[in-house]
């Protein structure tokens, strides 16, 4: 029995993929600093990468993972109900840069490592800048937002290294509509030469 999936089925399931993958490595990361290395005073979290890597393969579905990682970290580290809205809310800050892909062009920025890596980071930094506008709303101070941005600087090269290392991978950081075209023009190509 042949059976095909939808894009749309294939869409859910490649977001759903990767957030677990990202729930999954924040939980080890949370067991690494909370159990082995406690005196730590800096940790690194994955959702920027995973957020970026969604967004340059489907869009506004970056969205998905982003609130569930704010959860996720706020919960995990102790947080209140506003640390959980800060959180949750302040990564979404970070869809302003799905415009940013689509006006560079997703095909350019697969092309151009330097771009993807620079747009990851603007990712990050994003969310940061979220989190400090939505502690604002709480009574925050400037130099609440002003900690959100400096104390995310490792998570910020993470996520850039991660970024850097999906351009390996055929396929990994590219459009998914984009690569499922271009993988089923090259087995019609294949098809043709046999």
């Amino acid at each position: 029995m042949d059976r095909k999936i939808s894009l749309s089925q294939y869409r859910w399931m490649d977001v759903g993929t990767l957030t677990v993958l990202m729930v999954f490595a924040e939980l080890l990361i949370f067991l690494a600093v909370s159990q082995w290395f406690p005196e730590q005073l800096f940790t690194v979290s994955p959702i920027g990468a995973i957020v970026t890597l969604v967004m340059m393969r489907w869009g506004f579905e970056a969205a998905v993972p982003a609130a569930v990682g704010g959860l996720l970290y706020s919960v995990l580290y102790g947080g209140n109900g506003s640390q959980i809205l800060i959180y949750t809310l302040g990564n979404l800050l970070a869809m302003v840069m799905v415009p940013v892909f689509r006006k560079i062009g997703k095909e350019k920025i697969r092309s151009e490592k330097f771009i993807g890596i620079m747009l990851a980071l603007g990712v990050s930094v994003l969310m940061q800048i979220g989190r400090g506008l939505v502690a604002l709303l709480f009574g925050g101070t400037m130099g609440t937002l002003l900690r959100f941005i400096t104390t995310g600087v490792l998570s910020d090269i993470f996520t850039m290294i991660v970024i850097w290392i999906t351009y390996q991978v055929d396929g990994l950081f590219e459009d998914q509509k984009h690569y499922l075209l271009r993988i089923q023009k090259e087995q019609e190509e294949r098809g043709k030469q046999s």
